[in-house]
């Protein structure tokens, strides 16, 4: 996925709650409430006499405002309501809950001395919490520190309203306030699996005519999912860009820049099927699925690469990129994360250019990018970091950089940090890779020429790399399908 090294930083926003589980949360938040109501009605009205609870004045108190609150806000909640008021009135009909039973408890029931464990129903409602309040995790975990918290305010606050003894034991304390906080902390965790699973759900919902089945990758801007048409049999990618990501300022530069990387037609550029924006605001590309390896797993898993496969790869990327260029395009993230390895047909070790994200126009005067130097450190070309225009020699720099990983397995410039690393793309000279691996003379110079300094001292475009990577031997299919059958024979 793609990194931005921002120069000012701008925390991203949190992604909302997702418009599905707000409404389902409403639901079952209604459903609670009446319930509830219904429980008090009945036992107030019919058994009183018998439910010590209610021969307190707090009992009966919590219990005329139980069915008043829970009654009201169940009528209000009938239809749908905005998440922050959805939330702001179960969060508060749960604590209001808690602190009445707590009253009624403390200042009620004769003996809170047994040291045994006491389990009341505030721990029922905590465990509630995330089911029908529609809230992140912190904020549940909020909620329900407060809620449990209820038991030591009525505690402290009991002696001064009521005459009942009240436990003073250490342990009998301790069996009667750990409960509730234990199951606040279980409250938050299950708030973050439930939001976790129906996000995901309510993304599949989200996305037109594509089911989300697996999610097969997660980085910085957002996740990777395998999908599959509702419709047709052919699979695909989805890439979710979160919300946060996605800013007003950039809608319009998407859109845009979706249209021209749909327009790619070379085999070596990933296949964009759509594109578009879901309800909460996350912007997604429905691509290919492919099926094998890219260059980074490649050299970290096999080791570095003989000059007659690099050579193989580059070419391949260099077609996409010349197509690319042509239509006036940038990438910006040429890594070899970016670069992947499938089968395409018969042939295997066929290279596909990803992740067309941070594509950007060079032949309009566009300069919306800010403040912000987007990239992968490693791969930034010293113009980039500069934030002077950009344009094809870019692209061109960070395949030197591509080539140098593939070689040697190192990166050009290694640093303990990003601004070492940058500094040493501004002003240091990379070193021939041929000081460190055996490589072929003719893409060592190749190698050597992508990586200077000067946007015109490197080659005039991907179609020159590519003619100048023919003195190179060729890496043949046999070749191929020998390293596939040996490493990935299941993808054969």
């Amino acid at each position: 996925m793609t990194t931005a090294v921002a120069t000012t930083f701008r925390p991203a926003k949190a992604p909302p709650v997702a418009e599905g589980l707000v409404q389902e949360s409403r639901r079952r938040l209604v459903f609670t409430m009446a319930v509830v109501t219904g429980v008090f009605l009945f036992y107030f009205t019919l058994f009183n006499t018998v439910w010590v609870e209610f021969r307190s004045t707090f009992g009966v108190v919590h219990a005329a405002l139980a069915i008043g609150l829970s009654g009201g806000a169940a009528w209000y909640l009938r239809t749908p309501r905005p998440q922050p008021v959805v939330a702001a009135i179960g969060s508060l009909w749960i604590a209001l809950h808690c602190l009445g039973m707590s009253l009624s408890q403390y200042t009620n029931l004769p003996d809170l001395t047994d040291p045994s464990p006491q389990v009341s129903w505030i721990c029922v409602f905590l465990l509630l919490l995330p089911f029908v309040v529609p809230a992140r995790p912190p904020a549940i975990l909020g909620v329900a520190l407060a809620s449990a918290c209820t038991d030591i305010l009525a505690w402290a606050i009991a002696p001064y309203l009521d005459t009942h003894v009240v436990p003073n034991d250490s342990t009998a304390l301790t069996s009667l306030f750990v409960p509730p906080f234990v199951c606040a902390v279980m409250a938050w965790g299950l708030s973050r699996v439930f939001v976790r699973l129906e996000t995901e759900v309510a993304h599949a919902r989200q996305l037109g005519a594509y089911r989300l089945d697996d999610r097969i990758g997660v980085g910085g801007m957002g996740e990777v999912w395998r999908a599959s048409h509702r419709l047709l049999a052919r699979p695909a990618a989805v890439k979710l860009i979160r919300e946060g990501v996605v800013t007003e300022r950039t809608r319009a530069r998407f859109v845009r820049e979706a249209h021209a990387t749909a327009a790619l037609q070379s085999p070596h550029s990933v296949e964009l099927y759509d594109f578009g924006f879901a309800d909460d605001g996350t912007a997604y590309y429905v691509m290919e699925l492919l099926e094998g390896i890219d260059l980074q797993t490649l050299v970290s898993d096999h080791g570095p690469l003989p000059s007659e496969r690099v050579a193989f790869f580059l070419r391949q990327a260099c077609e996409s990129l010349t197509e690319a260029h042509d239509r006036g395009l940038v990438h910006r993230d040429i890594t070899p994360s970016n670069l992947f390895l499938c089968k395409r047909g018969p042939r295997v070790d066929f290279l596909k250019v990803l992740d067309f994200g941070l594509v950007k126009r060079h032949d309009l005067d566009d300069q919306d990018e800010g403040d912000t130097i987007e990239g992968t450190p490693g791969y930034l070309s010293p113009e980039a970091i500069r934030g002077d225009a950009i344009g094809p020699p870019t692209d061109l720099y960070a395949l030197g950089c591509v080539a140098y990983f593939l070689l040697t397995g190192l990166r050009v410039f290694e640093s303990d940090s990003l601004i070492g690393t940058l500094a040493a793309h501004l002003s240091d000279e990379a070193e021939p890779p041929s000081r460190k691996v055996d490589v072929h003379p003719a893409l060592d110079e190749v190698v050597v020429r992508l990586l200077q300094k000067a946007p015109s001292e490197r080659f005039a475009n991907a179609e020159a790399v590519a003619n100048a990577l023919d003195a190179i031997p060729a890496w043949s299919q046999d070749d191929a399908r020998g390293w596939w059958g040996q490493h990935l024979p299941e993808l054969q």
